[in-house]
């Protein structure tokens, strides 16, 4: 090996060229400012030179070496490798070669190289001496031994360096039970490579993710547990439909160097739809539309597919609805003799996944085409039976016909009328019309594209169902009674009058009640009236006349009465004529109101007695007249008999100053009577009703006497309290109310 070195020395310092103890040389120093020395060396070996620029004047030469980095599939994850078992080295794989004491991730490398089909970086005559060796490292890969950097010393010959690495895959593996709601349920599945040997369950464990590691250049088979009652239907991985064996698939890990995520589809096993209902064998005429109809149910939402001699019908030209339960033909032309069925299938409640094995075929038909000899068929109605509308004498009646045909979709429908209501045949089917009170027969008549014809016929009755109307009534009266007579004068009124939505006049007769200009008792009568129309339909009309009593009875009271007693007395009894009274319509009681009746005794002096008479409406009248008892011959001039002219007797105070009171006055539920008279003897109390019957009595004690009477259950109304003492008597009048 001839090499030659060119060296630049100064005028000073001699150059010292030193090899490795195979020569040494020196050169002189240049007597210029600079100087180039050439020495060319014939050397048999490989070999760095290093050149020593301190002073010494020695020069000297290394060796080179080789470096050879070795990046292989560690199966066993060891670091050995072992290529008899099924290890392989890793091409494309970058190493870097940096400078002892470097900082890998900053510094440049010295060296750069990538791996080669065998697994090798070969870096050749490289100095002898300490590096730094790095190898690449990717995603999914782990060094099993050692570190991704090394320190390595180059010597003489060929350093190795070894790299195994193992490749790290992620697979996820999750069932879908119902794709149409994108539920996950996780299960289990069995990992195992293509020639059987398993590799254990993989047990998805709460998110369902599960990391599988492979390294070798196998393919693997994952199986899934498919559910009892479920299917697997389809397998899609990273978005690709994965071929399906025996509820699983295979894969290589060797072209993928990314995770995988695997999703499994399952769905229960299916159950062909039934059919409760074939379809029917058609008849029709030529050229009429004509249908097909099949009843089934399933599980989830059913389709369906007709077809005509066992091929697929689409929509389009004479068919439509060729996917429904009902396939339509609008035209039976040329079809004669076709052979028509339905296949029905089921998703199983799975709309996301086909699924064509759920599927019934229905029976075939035929449909058979020939000429019209049939009529039409027309529906009528029920007879019906409706009220007169408003204030007519008629009724606009709606009703539904219909009318079909064999041949003719659409029959022509006319109608006609007669009796209460009379028209023509006339086209449509006449509902709606107005019909006229009575009865009216309705003719329905369908024809068909040929002419035959067929008829219906159905009654329409028309009630008369509203009574007169009184466009005039009386109103009420109040009238008094004629003089002297119970009853009133003459009273007049106007004849009520009625109208009708069918009777022009309704006829209107006087029902209750004195006719007009007749007397009236006296009180409340009602006069009523009734109009009534053709068909006999009626409504009353009514109105009150009101006779008032406005005469008050008429009461006689006798003369005022003097009498004097005999010689030795002063009070006395006195009888006189108990007063009487008269009315127009009669007299319901005469009473004493105040005073003393007639036979009772009277008290020295003056007594005015007060009579009232009621008559049978309420009316009163009174009338008054006076007993004077005046004391015999003998008592005149005593004190005692003054009493009944001036008001004292014994020194005593006035009898109109004395107390006597009744309270409360009026009263509702009881009264209290007190008095207090300067008196040795009892008193004796009575009261008596506006009728002058005795209601209560009693005798007390002399002197002062307070009584309490319950008046709860009197009658409402006038009383006489009387108080007797000492041949004397004082009354006052009580007022019950309630």
């Amino acid at each position: 090996m001839r090499n030659t070195f060119i060296w630049f020395a100064d005028m000073v310092n001699p150059l010292t060229l030193r090899t490795k103890s195979l020569f040494s040389a020196t050169l002189a120093p240049c007597s210029l400012v600079f100087c180039i020395h050439i020495l060319t060396i014939q050397t048999t070996w490989a070999g760095s030179i290093s050149t020593d620029w301190n002073g010494s004047g020695n020069s000297k030469v290394t060796p080179g070496g080789n470096l050879n980095v070795f990046v292989f599939r560690d199966l066993n994850r060891n670091g050995i490798y072992n290529g008899a078992g099924g290890e392989m080295p890793i091409q494309g794989w970058q190493i870097k070669v940096f400078a002892e004491g470097a900082n890998t991730s900053s510094d440049a490398p010295l060296y750069m190289g990538t791996t080669d089909v065998g697994g090798n970086a070969l870096f050749s005559g490289i100095p002898q001496g300490n590096y730094i060796v790095c190898e690449e490292m990717r995603s999914h890969w782990e060094i099993t031994a050692g570190t991704i950097c090394r320190n390595v010393t180059v010597g003489p010959g060929t350093t190795d360096v070894l790299y195994g690495n193992f490749e790290i895959r992620t697979y996820t593996f999750r069932k879908i039970s119902t794709p149409a709601t994108n539920a996950a349920v996780y299960f289990d599945w069995t990992l195992q490579d293509i020639n059987g040997a398993a590799l254990g369950d993989i047990t998805v464990i709460s998110d369902g993710d599960v990391t599988v590691i492979t390294g070798g250049p196998n393919l693997f088979t994952v199986t899934e547990l498919v559910p009892a009652g479920m299917k697997l239907v389809r397998v899609v991985c990273n978005g690709q439909d994965m071929t399906i064996t025996n509820n699983g698939f295979t894969f290589d890990t060797r072209p993928a160097e990314t995770d995988m995520t695997c999703i499994f589809y399952n769905e229960p096993i299916c159950t062909p739809p039934s059919i409760s209902d074939q379809p029917d064998a058609v008849t029709g005429c030529v050229g009429a539309p004509a249908s097909f109809t099949v009843a089934a149910s399933g599980i989830g939402t059913l389709s369906y597919q007709w077809q005509e001699n066992g091929s697929n019908l689409a929509n389009g030209g004479v068919y439509s609805n060729v996917t429904t339960a009902t396939l339509n033909i609008s035209n039976t032309a040329g079809l004669n003799g076709k052979q028509y069925k339905v296949i029905v299938t089921s998703d199983n409640g799975t709309p996301n996944v086909t699924n064509n094995d759920c599927s019934t075929t229905s029976a075939e038909v035929t449909l058979t085409v020939g000429n019209d000899a049939q009529a039409p068929t027309v529906a009528c109605p029920a007879n019906m039976s409706v009220s007169t509308a408003g204030s007519t004498c008629a009724s606009a009646v709606a009703y539904s016909a219909t009318a079909s045909d064999n041949c003719t979709a659409s029959p022509t429908l006319q109608h006609s009328y007669s009796g209460a209501t009379s028209k023509a045949l006339t086209a449509g089917s006449g509902s709606g019309s107005t019909f006229n009170k009575g009865t009216t027969t309705v003719t329905l008549r369908a024809a068909d594209g040929v002419g035959l014809t067929q008829t219906c016929t159905f009654r329409v009755i028309v009630n008369d169902t509203q009574a007169p109307i009184f466009s005039s009534c009386p109103g009420n009266q109040t009238v008094n009674t004629a003089a002297n007579t119970c009853s009133s004068a003459a009273v007049t009124y106007a004849t009520p009058t009625a109208t009708d939505n069918c009777t022009l006049v309704p006829t209107v007769a006087r029902i209750g009640g004195p006719p007009s200009g007749a007397t009236f008792p006296i009180g409340v009568t009602t006069v009523s009236w009734r109009a009534i129309d053709g068909s006999g339909r009626s409504s009353t009309c009514s109105f009150v006349i009101t006779v008032t009593d406005n005469q008050p009875p008429s009461i006689a009271c006798p003369q005022n009465i003097v009498q004097q007693n005999t010689p030795t007395a002063c009070n006395m009894p006195i009888s006189y004529t108990t007063p009487t009274a008269t009315d127009n319509c009669g007299v319901n009681a005469v009473f004493l109101l105040s005073g003393l009746t007639s036979g009772s005794v009277f008290p020295v002096g003056t007594t005015v007695n007060t009579w009232h008479a009621n008559d049978e409406n309420g009316l009163s009248a009174t009338c008054s007249f006076s007993v004077t008892v005046v004391c015999g011959q003998a008592r005149l001039g005593l004190a005692v008999d003054r009493a009944g002219e001036d008001g004292t007797a014994n020194g005593a105070a006035p009898i109109e100053n004395r107390r006597y009171v009744i309270t409360p006055n009026p009263a509702d539920e009881a009264v209290q009577i007190a008095w207090d008279v300067n008196s040795t003897t009892p008193a004796h109390l009575t009261i008596f009703d506006a009728q002058g019957r005795l209601v209560w009595a009693q005798t007390t004690a002399a002197g002062a006497q307070t009584l309490r009477l319950d008046v709860s259950k009197w009658a409402a109304g006038v009383y006489n309290v009387s108080l007797y003492g000492e041949d004397r008597v004082e009354v006052k009048r009580l007022v019950v109310t309630h």
